[in-house]
This record gives C-alpha cells, structure tokens and sequence, in this order.
C-alpha cells in the first residue's frame, strides 16, 4: 500500500488597500519554483534516520550565493552549529520586496532588486483547514513599484556566531505593482496541506 501526502500547494498573494490583486499557486516541482526545491530538501532532513549522535542536513544557496550544509539534526551537545540555535542568530521567516521583473528561477538566491525587508512578519497557523500563513503589511512613504516578492529563513548557517538567511521564494508579478505613498500592501505566503 502506498500512502502519498501533498504538501505542495504553496500560494503567494497580494492585495493594495485591501483589494486583492494577484496570486500565484505554485505545485509543479519541475517549474522554476524555489520554494519547491527548498522544502523537499527540509522535509527529507527532518524525515531522515539519524541514529545515536549522527547528523543530518541539507544544502542551499544561502544570500550571499554560497552553498551552505545546513544541519537540522546532530549530536548538538558538542557542536552546535544547527540551523535553529538561536545562541547569536535571530531565526524566523522574513518577506522581502523588490522592483526586478527579471523571471524567477530555481538558481535564485536573493532579490535582484529590494528595496524593503519586513524582519517581522505575521504567522498564522490554521490547523483545521491545513494551512500556514506568513503575511506582511507595508506602506510605502512615496509612490513605489514593486515587482518581486521574496520570502527567506533567517537562521544559524555554519557555528553558534554564523548567522545567515537562505531564500525559499521569489515570485515576480506581471505586471508590476504600482503602490501610492501610504497605501497599505499586503502580500501573503500560504502553504496549505
């Protein structure tokens, strides 16, 4: 008996003073998206055998362009450089705002052009409709253009002072975004099992 779960359903959606104007539903993994190839790297981490004092991790680009091992698992008692030691990194996920319209692409390892970074989004968590939900609300104090929307994991990348990020989406509206100076923009990551 096979049992297959799908985790894939990720939607990135934005709104301009509360009025909804794009989404993007993204499940095809043999498509430019990120997110995809990212969270099958974690999930097989977290599922991974480790037995007494081994480890386990992943890799990713982190924002700088350098491939990074990640250890999610490991004997932390001597060595605590995993991913959520939270000794001199702040960890936690952060939606990032550009103007690049240049497409996405599974190479992606930063914003080509931000402008904004929101370190503290909204987390909402929704057990009984399977999903959970990173949403930001900025305004802009003059009239902006965004094009790409990032979402990236801030946490420890190498020993307990190694602090980095690595992207897991980057999504580019067609068309641009126009957001008046004061308007409210709000754009919404949901992953829904």
């Amino acid at each position: 008996m096979s049992v297959w779960v799908v985790a894939g359903l990720f939607v990135v959606e934005d709104f301009v003073d509360g009025e909804r104007v794009g989404g993007v539903v993204k499940i095809d993994s043999d498509s430019n998206d990120l997110f995809t190839t990212w969270i099958l790297r974690v999930f097989y981490a977290m599922f991974a055998y480790a037995g007494a004092r081994g480890d386990v991790s992943f890799s990713a680009l982190d924002d700088t362009g350098t491939m990074r091992s990640f250890r999610l698992k490991g004997n932390f008692y001597i060595d605590s450089s995993h991913v959520f030691n939270t000794w001199n990194c702040v960890h936690g996920v952060r939606v990032r705002y550009g103007m690049s319209s240049t497409p996405a692409s599974r190479t992606d390892y930063r914003l080509l052009q931000e402008i904004y970074v929101d370190s503290n989004p909204r987390l909402v968590i929704d057990e009984g409709r399977g999903f959970v939900m990173v949403e930001s609300v900025v305004s802009f104090g003059s009239d902006t253009t965004v094009c790409e929307v990032g979402l990236s994991l801030s946490a420890t990348v190498a020993d307990t002072s190694t602090c980095g990020e690595f992207l897991l989406d980057r999504t580019v509206f067609s068309p641009c975004r126009s957001i008046p100076a004061g308007t409210p923009y709000t754009v919404r990551y949901r992953v829904q099992l």
